[in-house]
C-alpha cells in the first residue's frame, strides 16, 4: 500500500507529467504527495556568471535569486492546484544541493513508499561522463522509483 509519494520537480515537461503521474496514483490510493525542488546551486552559479557577461548595472545574484524563487512559487502553485481538483493532500519543499543526493535524502528522511521522477532530458555523452539525476535516484534509493516516459 502507498501511503507516501515523492516527486521531484523542475519545472521540465517529464516532471509535470510525473506529477500528473503521482497525483492519480496517490488519488487512487489516497496516499500523501510531496513535491519537491531542489536549487542546483552549481548551476545557478553559472548561470550568474554569464549573465555577468551579459548584463551590466543590474545586481546578477539578486535577480537569478529571485527568477529561481518565482520559479519554485510557480512550480509549487501549480501542483497544489492540480492536488486539489484530485482530492489529494500535497507538501511542498525546497533545498539546496545536489539533486540527486538531495531527492535520495529527503525520500528517505519522509520514509516515502515511491518515488514518481520523469525520466532524464539530457544527452547520450553528458548521460556517459556524469548520469543523470534519474539514473542515480533510480540507482540509489531506498524505496522503489518509478520512471515516467
Amino acid at each position: 500500500m502507498l501511503r507516501r509519494i515523492l516527486v521531484p520537480m523542475d519545472g521540465s515537461e517529464r516532471s509535470k507529467e510525473a506529477l500528473d503521474f503521482a497525483l492519480d496514483l496517490a488519488a487512487a490510493c489516497q496516499a500523501k504527495l510531496w513535491v519537491m525542488h531542489v536549487v542546483d546551486r552549481s548551476v545557478v552559479e553559472e548561470t550568474e556568471d554569464a549573465l555577468k557577461d551579459v548584463i551590466s548595472g543590474v545586481h546578477v545574484k539578486d535577480a537569478v535569486h529571485t527568477y529561481q524563487e518565482l520559479a519554485v512559487k510557480n512550480i509549487f502553485e501549480k501542483a497544489s492546484k492540480k492536488s486539489k481538483v484530485r482530492g489529494v493532500n500535497l507538501k511542498t519543499y525546497t533545498v539546496s544541493g545536489k539533486p540527486a543526493e538531495q531527492i535520495i535524502s529527503y525520500a528517505r528522511k519522509i520514509h516515502s513508499d515511491l518515488i514518481v521522477v520523469g525520466s532524464t532530458g539530457v544527452g547520450r555523452a553528458e548521460q556517459f561522463l556524469f548520469g543523470s539525476v534519474t539514473d542515480k535516484v533510480a540507482r540509489h534509493a531506498s524505496c522503489p522509483v518509478a520512471v515516467v516516459r
